[in-house]
């Protein structure tokens, strides 16, 4: 699922690139044997949609096919890389090495160390995204997180407004950064889906509210709040819920900093709208609202008059 990335000392200039690709038969195989993975099934009737998408240091794939069995072995080296996998339709047995097979259904969030053998069945058309990105953080485990990580909705939306940017227009200068806001987007929500898996491999179940860690919960508040901003139904009662927290003990964690999760939130948003104005003066304050996560073109104007 993923492929070694391009590394060096010089940070490079973002490249986006968008390939579409429709594939039948055999040429289903050859899409997966590029990427070191193993497809079998009913090749002849085999069909696959496949969206790519590079920016930045993201590579992004939005996949459908009929019933497959997809098999990769361990690779000899570790990946530069990292999989945040999103199943959206369709139900997947995923085996990652010698780990108990478990079955994705739609919205199950998995992170895949690079470099991990695995295995992915099909008996029905399935629908799935998979990031591949650098991961900072590096940790040997995977983590299947069965609906409780960050909404997938969320993810999935960073996903989709990725391959609805324009490719081109305005001289190119404003898509280019629009598409990286979008990448960036995306790259905090894996931020803060890794933080919410690795509180959730460390106590299965929401901590216990006697005993409230408030300097991790802004942290990990803070996080979702720079990964989320962008969509209008985060409030801060979600935002507790989202965290296993009550709104309570989340202004008592803000207030440790002199601040509140409203605040915070609105500022987040004010930054977005801030960054899409700065791509293209010209882009409809509407439209502006919509992907900052404002409820209304008026909310937005208030806010930056203020």
């Amino acid at each position: 699922m993923s492929e070694p990335g391009a590394s060096g000392s010089r940070r490079r200039e973002p490249v986006w690139t968008i390939a579409r690709v429709p594939l039948t038969g055999s040429a289903v195989v050859e899409w997966f044997t590029a990427r070191g993975i193993d497809a079998r099934g009913d090749l002849a009737r085999s069909h696959a949609f496949i969206d790519e998408a590079d920016v930045a240091e993201v590579s992004v794939r939005r996949i459908w096919h009929t019933p497959l069995s997809l098999t990769r072995p361990a690779a000899n080296t570790m990946s530069t890389r990292d999989t945040l996998l999103v199943q959206v339709a369709g139900e997947a047995r995923l085996s990652l090495g010698d780990d108990t097979e478990v079955t994705l259904g739609p919205n199950d969030v998995v992170f895949l160390p690079g470099g991990q053998a695995f295995s992915l069945v099909s008996d029905e058309p399935i629908a799935r995204v998979e990031i591949d990105y650098r991961a900072h953080d590096r940790s040997p485990a995977w983590v299947h997180g069965n609906g409780e990580l960050v909404s997938a909705t969320m993810i999935l939306s960073a996903v989709n407004a990725l391959f609805h940017t324009p490719v081109s227009g305005g001289g190119g200068g404003g898509v280019i950064s629009v598409a990286t806001a979008v990448a960036a987007s995306v790259e905090a929500l894996i931020a803060a889906a890794r933080a919410e898996a690795g509180a959730l491999r460390a106590s299965p179940r929401a901590r216990s509210r006697e005993t409230v860690d408030y300097a991790d919960l802004y942290d990990r508040a803070s996080v979702v709040i720079a990964s989320g901003a962008m969509h209008v139904d985060l409030t801060v009662d979600r935002l507790a819920e989202r965290l296993g927290a009550t709104r309570r003990q989340l202004e008592r964690a803000f207030a440790a900093h002199g601040r509140s999760p409203g605040q915070m939130l609105r500022e987040e948003r004010l930054r977005l709208a801030r960054m899409l104005l700065a791509a293209d003066p010209d882009f409809p304050l509407a439209s502006v609202a919509k992907l900052a996560g404002f409820s209304s073109e008026r909310a937005l104007t208030h806010a930056l008059a203020r």
